[in-house]
This record gives structure tokens, sequence and C-alpha cells, in this order.
């Protein structure tokens, strides 16, 4: 439920410290050369609707600079906390999570 008239594309969301008004951000990050490749703020509380418009980006920025048509195809691990978990838009497009060295989620 958006409330906020003069910012009505922030969200309403809830932390340890209460309800705030305010904006999520997602950033996407090449742990190789260690460098953030993608970053958006989002008016949504909830992470599962980000994940889709995140992984597109990158995607048409590695193909819009000739780095891969599609780098998904090539082997690119994406990693994510389980707050971007979305069935309806992952399905069987990506792998999914294996468990780590230690109980970790991986995929």
């Amino acid at each position: 439920m958006k409330s906020n008239l003069t910012d009505n594309e922030s969200a309403k969301m809830t932390t340890s410290k209460g309800t705030i008004q305010g904006y999520n951000g997602a950033a996407t990050v090449d742990k190789k050369h260690q460098i953030v490749i993608d970053a958006q703020a989002f008016g949504e509380g909830q992470e599962h609707h980000t994940l889709q418009p995140v992984l597109e980006m990158v995607e048409a920025r590695f193909k819009k600079l000739g780095i891969a048509d599609n780098i998904y195809q090539k082997g690119t691990v994406v990693t994510a906390d389980t707050g971007f978990a979305n069935d309806k838009f992952i399905g069987n497009k990506f792998e999914q999570p294996k468990a780590g060295p230690k109980g970790e989620s991986h995929g």
C-alpha cells in the first residue's frame, strides 16, 4: 500500500525498528572483477518482484556492450538471498540452489 503523497513511488517497509517509507535497493556485482555492474531502487517492500528486472537489465547491458548475447547461457552464476525467490519467474530458467560447504546456499 502506497500512502506518501510527496513520493508516491516509495513504499511502506517493515524493519526491525518499525515501519518506514522508502525504497529497496538491489545491486549486481561482478565477483571476478569486483565491480558493480547494475544498481536499481524499487518502491516495493518485497524483493521477489525485483530479480527479473535486475537480471534483464544486466543481460541487456552485456548484449549492448558486445560482451555476450546471453550471459546466462555461458555458465554465469547468479546468487541471491531467499527474499528474491519467485517460482513464477525462476521456474526452469535457472538451476536451483545447492548446499555449500557449511550448509550455505549457492546457485
